[in-house]
């Protein structure tokens, strides 16, 4: 609803979270992995989800249409396990002091990917712009045009940056 809000639901091919269902008037949150089941076996992740696992799925995916180049924002530790599997050509945007950020910082060696530092809507703005306008003109995605709202115009105090959650 906070996309479609904001109408940015139409960017978005797919949102990836934990299942959920109304069960007599209360939210009952499901993992996403069913660790009982078979466990995704990554210690950087907790048991529901590993966004690492998800993320090479996308890629996989991605490889497969010809598309080169993933731009991953995130702030929370949970977004760590992913960045490690973003590749040299990618793009990661940590939040500036944030848990991801921190991680990030603390071995900088271990992210293959190119990391642009953010901390405020207008700087976020600014640096996604710059980067998707980059993949464009290097012909990343040909057929690919981008068009969106300003950060800043759909959220004067809140940064949105949909994440798999």
């Amino acid at each position: 609803t906070i996309l479609k809000q904001h109408q940015l639901l139409d960017y978005f091919t797919e949102i990836i979270t934990n299942p959920t269902l109304v069960d007599n008037g209360q939210l009952r949150i499901f993992p996403y992995h069913d660790f009982r089941l078979s466990p995704h076996g990554c210690t950087r992740c907790p048991t529901n989800m590993c966004k690492g696992m998800i993320l090479e799925h996308i890629q996989v995916e991605a490889d497969e249409k010809g598309k080169k180049t993933f731009i991953y924002l995130g702030d929370g530790g949970g977004d760590y396990c992913p960045s490690l599997r973003l590749r040299k050509d990618d793009q990661v945007m940590p939040r500036k002091g944030f848990p991801l950020w921190d991680r990030i910082q603390s071995n900088p060696s271990l992210v293959q990917a190119n990391v642009h530092e953010w901390s405020s809507a207008e700087e976020l703005e600014r640096i996604l712009t710059h980067l998707i306008s980059g993949v464009l003109i290097d012909g990343d995605n040909p057929n690919c045009t981008s068009s969106s709202p300003s950060l800043t115009e759909t959220s004067a105090q809140n940064t949105i940056v949909p994440t798999v959650e």
